[in-house]
Order: structure tokens, then C-alpha cells, then sequence
């Protein structure tokens, strides 16, 4: 960004843009490649999609502070070049959705591994609970 806003204050529009651009490219690659390169680990792998999910948050709050970081540095005709707001929800959910996702694998493997562990219906039947529960019941 420091060069984009030297480009744009030398009157350089067209390298400016370019700069512009290749910093959403930037954002896209990330979003692209860093999934597809850790698509075993991020369901599976707890601290891998928590960390692919802070990088994804970084990211988002790096963009948001972008117009208020060099904004003030940039002409008034040349402030969009530092706006990147409209890739915030693309990267907030692309980290929400392989969060949620690894959750919910966690979530049926922890039920699966629990499945035969039924508990409820043996403690129901078993009279020496019912008589303890009648008398709490009856002492409250």
C-alpha cells in the first residue's frame, strides 16, 4: 500500500490501479489456494481451522483499517484505491464456513464415538435411581 500511495501522489494512475488491483488478486489467490492446500488438515485438524480462521479475521480487519490507514494520505479522486470493504464478506465467510464445517465433523465423530455409551435409558429403569429421586424430590 505504501506504493500505491507514492504512485498516486507521483500522478502514476495506471501503476496505482495496478497495485490496486493486485492486492484484491492477493486476497482471491488466499482464498483460492489456502483452502485447497489445507483441505485434509482444516476439517480434521482443530488448530489448523482455527488458525486458517485468524488469518481469514486478519485479513478482513487489515482491509477494513486500509481506508483509514493511507485514506488520509491519498487525493480525494484516489481514496477508492484503498478501499477494500467489499472483500470483507468473502473472507469472513470463507473462514466461518471451514470453522462450522470442522465443527460439524467434530460434532459426528463425538457423537458416533458416544453412540454406544446410551445412558439414558438403563439410568431410567434402574430402581435404585428412581428411589433416590423420589426421595430428593421429597425432601425438596
Amino acid at each position: 500500500m505504501e506504493e500505491l500511495v507514492e504512485a498516486a501522489g507521483a500522478g502514476r494512475e495506471e501503476a496505482a490501479g495496478d497495485l490496486n488491483r493486485l492486492a484484491r488478486e492477493l486476497c482471491a489467490l488466499f482464498a483460492v489456494l489456502r483452502p485447497y492446500s489445507q483441505r485434509g488438515q482444516l476439517k480434521a485438524d482443530a488448530r489448523c481451522c482455527g488458525v486458517f480462521l485468524t488469518d481469514c479475521l486478519y485479513l478482513v480487519h487489515v482491509l477494513i483499517l486500509m481506508p483509514y490507514t493511507y485514506g488520509r494520505r491519498l487525493r480525494s479522486e484516489h481514496r477508492q484505491l484503498a478501499l477494500f470493504v467489499d472483500l470483507v464478506p468473502q473472507l469472513r465467510r470463507l473462514g466461518e464456513s471451514h470453522f462450522f464445517a470442522m465443527l460439524r465433523h467434530h460434532q459426528a465423530q463425538l457423537d458416533s464415538a458416544l453412540r454406544p455409551c446410551d445412558i439414558g435409558p438403563g439410568i431410567a429403569r434402574d430402581r435404585a435411581f428412581i428411589a433416590a429421586e423420589a426421595a430428593l424430590g421429597a425432601a425438596v
